[in-house]
């Protein structure tokens, strides 16, 4: 079992925390060389290990790719906005979640690297989850499953289970950005525009390569 961080935003943290959230989807970097034509996926029994040939061939030939992110049984630890600051022990940490505004307090001796120090930005604001370091984080994931798919085979119930449908708000779908609800708007439709505001434009048009990966909230 291997553990890798990964970022999400602040509406995906909420999403995670309210359980609406099981999947996400990452870039293949770089993109399988199609030449024009739909590649073939193969399967490597027993790993989650996948080759896009006869088309993605290098020097070597075809080529093994495994999901950067981790394998089914692995944990991804979240990244998300936050701010460190000095509690009223003075050996201790509050790390404010952005996200929630929750608040934890993290005892001396259960944080911290010998060359770790306060970020600058946490003396008048929130720190980038760039910097959030493994143990100021308050969610970890399970990886359940991993696979290669064109970004425009989602379907409505993968959408969903991005995190883009938000029961609170009743019949309607969250388009996830400027806290737009659209009625009757489709899941996959919505997070068609969450992708696009996110990656450009273009981005779903050209109808990349991801890994989708599904994942459970360890307690």
């Amino acid at each position: 079992m291997t553990e890798r961080p990964i970022l999400f935003s602040g509406p995906m943290v909420q999403a995670l925390l309210s359980g609406r959230k099981t999947q996400t989807r990452r870039l293949i970097k770089p993109q399988p060389l199609c030449n024009g034509r739909q590649p073939l996926v193969s399967f490597n029994q027993g790993r989650a290990e996948y080759s896009f040939g006869p088309a993605d061939r290098n020097a070597q030939g075809l080529r093994w790719r495994r999901c950067p992110h981790g394998q089914p049984g692995d944990r991804l630890w979240v990244k998300e906005t936050w701010r460190p600051r000095g509690s009223l022990h003075p050996w201790d940490l509050d790390v404010t979640y952005a996200a929630d505004g929750a608040v934890r307090t993290i005892k001396d001796g259960d944080f911290g690297e010998r060359d770790w120090t306060m970020p600058k930005a946490a003396a008048t604001g929130n720190v980038s989850p760039l910097f959030m370091p493994r143990w100021a984080s308050r969610l970890t994931l399970e990886i359940t499953d991993v696979r290669p798919e064109r970004l425009n085979d989602i379907r409505d119930e993968d959408a969903e289970a991005e995190g883009i449908r938000d029961p609170s708000l009743g019949d309607t779908v969250w388009a996830g950005f400027m806290g737009i609800a659209r009625d009757r708007c489709p899941s996959k439709t919505a997070f068609a525009l969450l992708w696009m505001v996110l990656h450009g434009s273009d981005s779903w048009r050209v109808n990349p390569w991801v890994w989708a990966i599904t994942f459970r909230l360890m307690p």
